[in-house]
């Protein structure tokens, strides 16, 4: 018993040392800013309305990732777009997730326009296609690593509704699988 016992605690002892410490999680910028019809939203005040950006976001946190918020990137930009308006700019977007300490950047954009319609038993519906375009960037270098696309039809009896399930489905599609190349990415 006392030699289990010994043996036991050599066994924790030994791993304690071993233990390495966690390393951090990479940090993700994602920037997707989306249209529905004629309509974009660019964050801000609008922010509620990033129905993508917001799945992709809980996709990569989910998987432990660290994703930093658009917002947080620079100082206020004067205008109306605030960041959104630098953001939207590729080459604007990397060099802020650089200066934040980000490993990867999501870039692209979304939107979702009308597909068609028609109607049943007397009942007026709608349909809606998003489209979803977002390129996972290599902050070091600037190395577009893969382009991630993904695609959702819904319907509904108003357009809104319809667009914006439509470009929920799409963004969790592409947060799906923008986990997956940034677990590929990060194991090369």
């Amino acid at each position: 018993m006392k030699s289990l016992f010994s043996a036991l605690c050599f066994s924790c002892f030994a791993s304690f040392l071993i233990a390495e410490e966690a390393p951090e999680p990479l940090a993700v910028v994602v920037v997707l800013p989306e249209q529905i019809g004629e309509e974009q939203a660019l964050g801000g005040n609008n922010s509620s309305r990033m129905l993508v950006q917001a799945e992709v976001e809980k996709a990569l946190i989910r998987s432990k990732y660290r994703v930093i918020d658009v917002n947080s990137l620079s100082p206020q930009v004067e205008g109306s777009g605030g960041i959104w308006s630098v953001v939207t700019v590729q080459d604007s977007a990397l060099k802020l997730a650089k200066e934040a300490g980000a490993d990867y950047l999501v870039h692209g954009k979304a939107s979702a326009v009308k597909a068609g319609s028609g109607s049943a038993y007397g009942i007026s519906m709608v349909q809606s296609q998003a489209d979803v375009t977002a390129r996972l960037i290599r902050v070091s270098d600037g190395e577009i690593l893969t382009v991630i696309t993904a695609e959702a039809l819904e319907g509904n009896q108003s357009f809104g509704i319809a667009a914006k399930e439509a470009l929920k489905k799409a963004g969790k599609d592409t947060g799906r699988k923008l986990v997956t190349s940034v677990k590929k990415e990060a194991t090369e």
